[in-house]
């Protein structure tokens, strides 16, 4: 339940002030009805003194003597009833009053009188009768009057009350002015303070302290806290945005040099495709002697290691050229329905060359169908040719590469396809398999390294299953061998 202070204060106000009244009611209520009882239990008293000694005076007590004298000593009607008894309790004489009504289910009585302070809400005066020259009493007067009702007193007790009220009210309103000047009127300027930095995001704010001069110290703090805070706020948000905007100026720079550069590697790609094109023909014409003999066999050997050197280069620059493009975002694919059994296939021939000459052995554990995978047909060779290479270039001779496939029905006809390619060579630290995805970065690094490449393998081959909405991830341990697994999601809406 959400309130303000100013209406929490307007309610207790108005609450108090009705409690006050009541309060003040019963209270004067009770005062009042004390008093009036008290008054008639002395006007009773007095009357019954008056009758003792009336009757006192008498040579004997008789009711003509009470019917005399008590209409005498009851002037104001207030009498109910009066009694008069011997020395033994008889009842000797009794007056009835105006006051008497005979009507009640059980009417007064001297006998239910006798010795009470109170009867049926009417008081009791009981005095004894004493006569001149006897020690003892000669009898006793009981007169009973009618008490004042409780709730006779409340009218003239509210009206008393009203005005008190009003008056506590009034002291309240003033009490209520000096409270919002002081408390409520400065938390208010807080909030709407906190509220419009929040709304406009503008830390320059500040709660104006001329309406706090008479403020309490605690409130004075809040506010000089608060305000302490926006500058604190302000002055980082400004040291914020600066090095916001360093940090984009920054990253501007960064791309433009990026694409400066895949650009670069793209011009020089192109450059550099067109004369090994002429480099591995004329090599592969020389190496097979094809307009006749060149006379030296040793002529013909350099013509075939020129025609593979262009080759590894040629493969090298595409790659190059690859990459440039899939950080540049224009490196696309073509789905088609393929049979991955017959790609895996594919590139273990195309590897097959050089697992023979390393003495490995490539091994497959292949399922006996597999459903159609939806992919691109040569970047999935390219995949699959990037991972048995590096497989086969990282295991030593003598080892083994192990090539598995599993397919996993998922919904609709999308299947999971979950290939790993594992081998026992020479493995990786975590630190390795970190850098091996970033472009350029080799695990084997230094003048001295024992394996040749550009580092481009993984990091295109990262970029290629990804634009095939997939995921890879490498498990190797420094000397036990290295597990990649390439997961795709093979779904026949993508050759929409």
């Amino acid at each position: 339940m959400i309130f303000s202070i100013q209406h929490l204060y307007r309610n207790s106000v108005a609450l108090l002030c009705a409690a006050s009244v009541i309060v003040l009611t019963l209270c004067l209520s009770i005062i009042t009805f004390q008093r009036d009882q008290n008054t008639i239990r002395r006007v009773l008293d007095m009357q019954a003194r008056m009758i003792a000694v009336a009757v006192g005076d008498s040579d004997h007590i008789t009711t003509a003597n009470a019917d005399s004298v008590i209409p005498t000593v009851d002037a104001n009607n207030t009498v109910a009833l009066a009694c008069i008894y011997d020395s033994h309790g008889a009842v000797k004489a009794y007056h009835r009053g105006p006051t008497y009504d005979a009507k009640e289910d059980s009417p007064l009585s001297c006998d239910a009188v006798e010795g009470r302070v109170r009867v049926k809400g009417k008081l009791v005066a009981n005095v004894p009768i004493i006569r001149r020259n006897l020690p003892e009493p000669i009898g006793r007067v009981s007169v009973v009057g009618e008490g004042t009702p409780m709730l006779s007193t409340v009218p003239e007790s509210f009206a008393v009350a009203t005005p008190l009220g009003l008056i506590l009210a009034l002291f309240c309103w003033y009490f209520g002015l000096q409270l919002n000047r002081t408390l409520i009127k400065p938390i208010r300027q807080i909030g709407s303070t906190a509220q419009r930095v929040s709304l406009y995001k503008d830390y320059s704010l500040r709660v104006v302290p001329g309406a706090l001069e008479v403020s309490p110290f605690e409130i004075r703090s809040l506010t000089e806290s608060f305000n302490a805070m926006l500058k604190e706020i302000e002055d980082r948000d400004s040291r914020l945005s600066r090095k916001s905007a360093e940090l984009e100026r920054a990253r501007y720079a960064a791309e433009a040099a990026s694409s400066a550069k895949s650009q670069f590697l793209a011009n020089v790609s192109h450059e550099l495709r067109t004369p090994l094109n002429a480099i591995i023909g004329f090599s592969t014409m020389l190496g097979n002697e094809q307009f006749g003999p060149i006379g030296n066999p040793k002529y013909a050997e350099y013509a075939r290691d020129i025609h593979d050197s262009g080759k590894h280069l040629l493969d090298v620059i595409n790659d190059i050229l690859d990459l440039t493009k899939a950080e540049t975002g224009k490196l696309s694919v073509s789905y088609a329905s393929l049979n991955l059994a017959k790609i895996l296939e594919k590139a273990l021939r195309i590897v097959a060359g050089q697992a023979h000459e390393r003495k490995i052995d490539i091994y497959t554990d292949l399922p006996e169908r597999l459903p159609k995978i939806i992919a691109d047909p040569v970047r999935l060779v390219q995949i699959m040719l990037n991972l048995l290479s590096n497989a086969i270039k990282f295991t030593n001779e003598g080892g083994k590469v192990v090539v598995r496939a599993r397919a996993e029905a998922a919904r609709q006809n999308i299947y999971y396809f979950t290939i790993t390619v594992e081998d026992n060579g020479i493995g990786m630290t975590d630190e390795q398999i970190r850098k091996v995805f970033s472009s350029f970065n080799q695990a084997d690094v230094g003048l001295n390294r024992k394996y040749e490449g550009a580092g481009l393998g993984l990091p295109l081959t990262k970029r290629l299953v990804e634009l095939h909405h997939g995921k890879i991830k490498i498990e190797s341990t420094l000397g036990s061998g290295t597990v990649v697994t390439v997961r795709l999601t093979s779904d026949p809406a993508l050759l929409d």
